[in-house]
């Protein structure tokens, strides 16, 4: 089984009405690989199912053994499907306009608790900046192959 993913970010600016959008793929890191692994063979200590999505300023590349991000300075709740005909697993969510970031997030990740927890995966991209004229839309995808 092989484990693809990828990132869709979607910026809207409420004060000029600009929408930008870009996509990145994204790295399932060595916690990530462990949590399913504990999944599928700890019947009496599962971890927790992702939940949460953090962003963070940090500009380093995804390595396999990160464990957090950088600079993690907001998390929020994901919604979650599984489409079974595509075998994908999708993540969404936002950061709502008037948030109080005033920052240029360059990173992102999918956890399985409100704070600290584990990384399943990360994405590293060019910085966008975001403040309160702001919302930011996110899907993460991970796709499940032979």
């Amino acid at each position: 089984m092989r484990l693809n993913g990828k990132f869709k970010g979607t910026l809207f600016n409420h004060k000029t009405g600009e929408i930008t959008c870009w996509e990145k793929s994204n790295m399932v890191v060595k916690g990530g690989f462990d949590w399913i692994a504990g999944l599928m063979s700890n019947k009496l200590n599962r971890s927790s199912a992702i939940s949460h999505i953090a962003f963070g300023t940090g500009t380093e590349e995804t390595t396999y053994n990160m464990t957090r991000l950088v600079n993690e300075v907001y998390r929020s709740e994901v919604e979650s499907t599984w489409n079974e005909d595509t075998r994908e697993l999708v993540f969404t969510g936002s950061i709502p306009q008037q948030s109080g970031l005033n920052v240029s997030i360059a990173e992102v990740g999918l956890f399985n608790a409100v704070s600290a927890g584990i990384m399943f995966d990360r994405a590293y991209f060019t910085p966008k900046g975001i403040d309160d004229n702001l919302s930011f839309e996110y899907t993460f995808i991970i796709t499940l192959t032979e």
